[in-house]
């Protein structure tokens, strides 16, 4: 009878092992509010794909970053206030304290519509501390374990963070009540509401934090409220209806590199596809997009709007994003977010590609933590594999989602340095896709560089009983003049677009296969059925 106890007892304790790692799994705690766009149609063999970027409608993004530190001026204020919200929203935000003491912040939801409202909060990352790009704030909000491996120093991400997740929760809320979406504190929310447990977590002097949030308001079309809020003290919350606004220059010191707003859209997105035979040589492919610039951009009046347009038709060995084309037309522009807000005076305004900023300048918007979703096709109708390569060079840092057609992560990691974000091999009379969904991190930089560089995979020879072995040089001078030659060739080809640069390919170690999902499941049952044995009396 003991020995048959004991044998019980080491079954269940193998089969919660072999649990274990399927349930904690971070593949499975993948949760993305944005979906890709439709296919794109291929372009012709060797003709230029052509790009389009475009916002999607239907949502509301919000974003503050402004001011960026947080002085002693700025506290027990409103620093942003979106009026009639309704329907999805994504709210980014990002603050340095530099008051000398602690602060709270928190997106206020205000209720005064006169009926009871349904909010849903659906994805979120809240962070606070010294880490100024939200290393946690986008493993818990896409509920992912992202790789580091591909960052540079100066970003300061130490080591892996295991994601937490947030499960989708609905809040009702009555007329003439609030609560915080998140952060914010329980004290004074209704029915002391902790979202995410992001309540309650004062930033320090010298913390940053870092959220982003995704939540669906079911309420009528007018009445609710979205107040971000930064306050000393839970005791005496901020709950008037005057915000700060946008704030250029104070005690001669520039604010106006960073922003806050509104805009009516969700996301950034983009569908695009090529197909190559076996007359597109190997290299980066083509792209063709429009893009609109004007003159003199940085001699205006603040806020005023441009009247002299540049079209222009680019066509390049890949393309551009995340940089206003009036600083460098190259750049497609139809990606940047337009912000709508008010000045520190209450006067409305936008920050955007086609008006000066709040000095007079082409404004310095880089889309940051805007999420972009890019469906890239591919068709090889030749009769030789072909590689298709991803590349993005930048100076900031992306939280990089790669997916293939059915949603599902193929490779999360953090992308800093230039080189390949994925690759894809296709047989003759293959095609397939990849979704890239990534967001530009804060106090990052703006400005991407992407391509597509096309390969050919090499034959394997015949070794075969019935064949010769191909006699094989060991000539080291003879194989130095070939690298060099193809070296060369690569060269010469980034010289051909606007912007030349070498992408050194990255191994990819992320590819999750049908098979480990088959594998992973049976794990489950073996687990579970040894579970239940060992608990069997």
């Amino acid at each position: 009878m003991k020995k048959k106890n004991v044998l019980r007892r080491l079954t269940a304790i193998l089969g919660a092992a072999l649990l274990l790692p399927a349930l904690v799994c971070p593949a499975l705690a993948y949760s993305s509010p944005f979906d890709p766009p439709e296919k794109a149609e291929y372009a012709a063999p060797g003709e230029p794909a052509v790009l389009n970027y475009s916002l999607r409608e239907g949502g509301k993004f919000l974003y503050c970053n402004n001011p960026e530190i947080i002085r002693d001026a700025d506290t027990d204020k409103v620093l942003m206030l979106e009026k009639n919200i309704s329907g999805d929203v994504y709210f980014t935000a990002e603050h340095n304290n530099q008051t000398g003491k602690r602060l709270f912040f928190g997106l206020q939801l205000r209720n005064r519509s006169g009926k009871p409202i349904s909010v849903t909060v659906k994805n979120l990352g809240y962070q606070t501390g010294g880490d100024w790009c939200g290393q946690t704030e986008w493993s818990d909000f896409f509920g992912l374990q992202y790789d580091i491996q591909h960052t540079e120093d100066e970003f300061h991400f130490t080591e892996v963070k295991k994601p937490n997740p947030f499960t989708e929760t609905t809040y009702e809320i009555p007329n003439g009540e609030y609560f915080y979406v998140c952060g914010g504190s329980t004290f004074d929310a209704y029915e002391h509401i902790n979202v995410g447990g992001s309540a309650n977590r004062p930033v320090e002097h010298g913390s940053i934090l870092n959220v982003a949030c995704y939540f669906t308001v079911d309420a009528p079309a007018k009445g609710v409220d979205a107040a971000f809020v930064c306050y000393r003290s839970a005791s005496f919350p901020v709950t008037d209806s005057k915000q700060q606004g946008y704030v250029t220059v104070r005690d001669d010191v520039q604010y106006g590199l960073q922003y806050l707003g509104s805009a009516p859209y969700l996301c950034a997105e983009c569908a695009v596809g090529w197909e190559v035979d076996d007359t597109v040589a190997d290299g980066r492919l083509q792209t063709v997009y429009q893009t609109t610039s004007y003159k003199n951009a940085d001699t205006g009046k603040p806020y005023e709007k441009y009247t002299d347009p540049q079209e222009r038709t680019v066509k390049m060995y890949g393309w551009k994003t995340h940089l206003n084309p009036n600083w460098d037309s190259s750049y497609v522009g139809t990606d940047m977010m337009p912000l709508a807000c008010v000045t520190d005076g209450g006067k409305s305004v936008v920050i955007d590609t086609n008006h000066t900023d709040g000095v007079g300048k082409a404004a310095n918007i880089g889309n940051w933590m805007v999420v972009y979703e890019e469906r890239l096709s591919f068709k090889n109708s030749g009769s030789k594999a072909r590689t298709f390569t991803v590349n993005i060079s930048l100076k900031g840092i992306l939280a990089m989602n790669v997916k293939n057609a059915a949603g599902e992560i193929l490779k999360a990691y953090y992308h800093s340095v230039p080189g390949e974000v994925y690759t894809l091999e296709l047989a003759p009379g293959e095609e397939d896709e990849v979704v890239l969904e990534y967001t530009l991190t804060a106090n990052s930089y703006g400005g991407l560089t992407h391509a597509v560089v096309l390969g050919t995979v090499e034959e394997k020879p015949d070794v075969s009983e019935d064949s010769e072995a191909p006699e094989q040089s060991g000539d080291p001078e003879e194989s130095a003049e070939v690298s060099e030659a193809v070296e060369s060739s690569e060269s010469a080809e980034s010289a051909e677009s606007a912007e030349s640069g070498a992408y050194k390919p990255l191994k990819d170690d992320g590819t999750v296969s049908a098979w480990a999902w088959i594998l992973a499941a049976a794990v489950v049952l073996i687990g579970a059925g040894a579970v239940w044995l060992g608990r069997k009396k």
